[in-house]
Formats: C-alpha cells, structure tokens, sequence
C-alpha cells in the first residue's frame, strides 16, 4: 500500500479537484484505490455523491479503526473507494492532541483501512495542525498543488522549512495557472526551467474544473477531451512514475526540503527585486535592519575571559584611537540533553532573541593548549521566523531538527551524531549586553589582522555574571590572532583569568555563550 497525502497549508489552490480526478484515473488503471476526505467541510465526498457521515464517530473512534472501516463507501466509479468526510471532523484536531502519539495512532489506523488497497489518497485540509503533523509523518509522498504566485510559493517556502530529513517524497505542482496573467507565465517558465524541483505537468484555472463540484465527477467523466482533462492525465501518469521509482529504489524522486528552501528562497528574492518600488523599499528597510545587527560572526572566532566589566574598559583604552561601537542586548536560550552531552563535549546550541529577529545558533568550541589560555570557536547561525521561535521554546520543535533545515554546513550533521535523536531541553536563558567595536586594526611585528571585537557580558539566573571578549571577521590565521590578541591582553595589564589548562574554569570558557550572528 501506498499512501499520498495532497496537501497544502493555503487553503484554495485546488487540492480537492485534485484528490479527486487522481483517485479517479488510479482506480480507473486497474489499482484498488480508497479515498479518505479528511476535510470537514467535505468537498471530496459531495464531488463523488456519497452522504458526508461517519456514524459513531468521536475520540474513542481513533483508537480502533472499525468505526472508519465500515464508513467506507462505494462510489460510482470501479475501483475507487471513499471514506467520506463528517463534520465531527473539526474536532479531530482536538482529539489528536489528547493522544499520547497521534502520529502512532495515524500510522496504525492507515495500515488497518489500507489493508484491501494499493493505494491510499489523502484529501487533506488546508492549515497546519496535529492533524497535518500526522498526516505528513505517515505518508510515502507529499502532493502540493501550488497557485503560481508570491504568496503560494511563500507557503511552499514554509511547508519546505518545516519537514525535516524524515519527510515523505514532496511533489509539488502548480495548479490554477491563468497563463493571461503575466506573474504565472513568469513562474510557469520557472518551473519548466526546473524539473528537479515540481512536476512538468501543470493544471489549468479552467472552468471544466470548476464544474467538478457541479457536475459531481470527475473531469474525463464529463469531457475527456477538455485540455484540463489531459492536464490531470498526465499529472497522473508523471506521480505513477515517481511512485514506481520510489517503491523500487526507495530513493526521493525529486529535491530534499533543504534543496527546495534554497531554491524557493531565491526565487521569492527575485521577485521582490522585479516588484514595484514600495516593495523594494519595504525589503531594503528589512536589510537594513539585518545590517543594524553589526558584521557576520559567522565562522571562526577567538575569545578569552576576563575578571570584570573594567577589564574591558582597560582594554579599549589601549587599542589607542576611536572605532565604530554599537550597543547591543538579546536573550540566549540554551538547550541540551538531560546529561548535558552537547555541553561535556564542546558544543552550544542556542535560540537568540533580538529586537529584530531570532537566530539558531551553534558553536563548537575548544581552549588553546598554549600559554595564552584562549577559547577557539566555530559558529554558525541562521535567521529563524518567530513561529519557528516559539515552537522551540515551548518544546514542540527540536532545535536540532530547525539547524538541520537551516544551516547548511558539517557542523549540523555533526550535532545530529552527537543527540542521535535525543530530546533537548532549555537548561538555561541568559542576558547579554555587549558593546561590538570594530573593524579594528592589530599589528604586532610583521603580524597584522583587522578583526571585529565583542565586549560582552551574560547573566544567568543563580549563576556568576560571565565577561567575555570575543574577535570575529578574522582576516588572517587564527594562531596570528590568537598572538595579536595576547599581546594586546598583556600590553593592557589585564591578567589572566585561568592559569592551567584543564582547570574547572578553563573548561568552562569553552562554552561561554555564543555572539548572534548574521544569516
């Protein structure tokens, strides 16, 4: 059995007509093919002329699918079955949450009510819900339908953002193309352009498929040689394909969610570029406000410890003139295993708070075995949405998983080794306040670098307020700068904090927050 969910979290775009004619064309190809309207307002079942009821349906239902198993019906096509929609259905959200595992309980009610199909088709309601969750983590392949226009493939850029690497084969399309519309032309050719991301095959804004809720049949039962009739035929015929590699290799037939974020992201770019002027100017504030934050941290960083708040104001004084400064505040998040693994092993992962974004950050950090006592850290970041933000938080999504879909870098696939799927818990928020300086220019001897500095202080509740300094933007080796940074250290007075490598408080200038950092 295979199971295909049509889905989209836009409500409008077409997924019933869809669901239908695809179920349709199966079952008409000889497959044994059931239909399960999920929506309650029941499209798909008024479209194929069955009673939109469910007896005895409630909570309890979901525990055993009997109840589901008896509702199905036969429709008026040979082959296609339906499990009709009921209007209880608007608290299947509801009851899912109320269940321990409803992607447990979803998984095992699609085995029961599969057992006489090969294929299994989801009509699923628009939204993202526990429900969708379930639906999403169950399927073998995700169908999107997609209108051709910004606010679309900004939903799709959303639903890409969301799944993670265990997600089903996702096969978006686009559906409801107006080609008298210059914006669809535009993204039509864009997909014809590139066939790794959506499928050839594209649905026409036609009114032979509006007469699908009309007539109550699908479109080739009416006017087989209507163009929209021949869309859904090869639409058809394009998912049968992916799903015959998929079942024989296993393999996704097109791009993973990381690869669509990418692409989808730089399309919607494009087109805000090709907007009219308030648009640029609404996007260019946006950058601004990005640029606002101060110069990427992103990469390879060298930072110390120091005693006090003054330590850092000596410490300015003898890099001698002036240099830009910008004040800063956020809130740093920390998460971890149970057993602190991330932190016993060197690494950090944080949610950063700004006044303007949120960032996923990671840091992997180790202390120099020289004399100089310095911390060496590699960190990576990127720019989160707030609901992204506050389903870490409130524990609903793994930060883990958000850095895999992220940030693209080694660093991501080595924090996944590390937790092996583990849940990570807050275990600490902390305020900090530093002030960034910089470019500054360093020269000691034939060595010289401009670096970016951060004087930066982190207070934690029940723990000593941390003081850090923390060099970014390295233009030259990192060893070069450790040295430089020593120098400047020493020429200003300020003392070591640690004295022998391996102390308690050496170790633990390894995991001194991490600096939010440009995406």
């Amino acid at each position: 059995m295979t199971i295909v969910a049509v889905y989209n979290m836009k409500g409008g775009v077409g997924k019933t007509t869809c669901a239908v004619n695809l179920a349709y064309l199966f079952a008409a190809s000889g497959q044994k093919t059931l239909l399960w309207d999920l929506d309650a307002q029941a499209a798909s079942t008024f479209a194929l002329r069955v009673k939109p009821e469910v007896a005895q349906f409630g909570k309890p239902a979901l525990r055993n699918a009997q109840v589901f198993i008896e509702a199905i019906r036969e429709t008026d096509h040979l082959n296609l079955d339906l499990l009709p929609a009921d209007f209880s259905y608007r608290n299947l959200d509801r009851f899912l949450d109320q269940l321990e595992d409803p992607k447990h309980v979803m998984r095992r009610m699609l085995a029961q009510l599969g057992e006489a199909y090969s294929l299994v088709l989801l009509d699923c309601p628009a939204g993202f819900s526990s429900l969708s969750e379930a639906v999403i983590a169950c399927a073998d392949v995700l169908l999107v339908p997609t209108i051709p226009g910004t606010l679309s493939m900004r939903t799709l850029l959303r639903l890409t953002q969301s799944l993670d690497h265990n997600a089903p084969a996702l096969l978006p399309f686009l559906s409801m193309v107006d080609r008298r519309k210059a914006l669809h032309r535009s993204l039509s050719q864009w997909v014809e352009r590139h066939p790794e991301l959506f499928l050839r095959e594209q649905i026409p804004y036609a009114s032979s498929v509006e007469q699908v809720s009309v007539r109550r049949a699908p479109v080739p039962i009416y006017d087989a040689s209507d163009p929209a009739a021949k869309s859904f035929a090869g639409l058809w015929r394009e998912v049968g394909a992916h799903l015959t590699q998929l079942a024989q290799t296993g393999a996704a037939p097109m791009a993973t969610p990381a690869v669509y974020a990418e692409a989808l992201d730089a399309l919607l770019s494009t087109l805000i570029a090709d907007a009219p002027v308030h648009t640029i100017a609404s996007a260019q504030s946006a950058a601004r406000k990005d640029q606002a934050n101060g110069p990427d941290r992103d990469g390879p960083q060298v930072a110390f410890a120091v005693d006090s708040k003054d330590d850092f104001q000596v410490l300015e004084r003898a890099l001698g003139e002036a240099h830009p400064r910008r004040a800063a505040n956020y809130l740093a998040h920390t998460f971890d295993t149970d057993d602190a693994t991330l932190r016993r092993a060197g690494y950090r992962v944080q949610l950063i708070e700004e006044p303007e974004r949120f960032l996923i950050s990671v840091v992997k950090a180790r202390v120099t075995p020289d004399e100089e006592l310095i911390c060496l850290r590699e960190q990576r970041s990127a720019k989160i949405d707030g609901g992204w933000a506050a389903q870490i938080l409130t524990g609903q999504l793994s930060p883990i998983s958000v850095i895999d879909r992220r940030i693209r870098h080694p660093l991501a696939a080595e924090l996944r080794a590390l937790t092996a799927d583990r849940t990570l818990a807050r275990v600490e928020s902390s305020e900090h306040k530093s002030l960034r300086l910089g470019p500054v220019e360093f020269a000691e001897g034939e060595e010289s670098a401009s670096i970016y500095l951060e004087f930066e202080c982190a207070e934690a509740p029940g723990a000593e307020t941390a003081y850090c300094v923390i060099a970014s933007g390295l233009g030259a080796e990192t060893q070069s700068v450790t040295r430089l940074l020593g120098a400047w250290r020493k020429r200003a007075g300020v003392r070591r904090q640690f004295e022998l490598p391996g102390s308690a408080q050496l170790a633990a200038v390894a995991h001194m927050k991490s600096s939010p950092t440009g995406s």
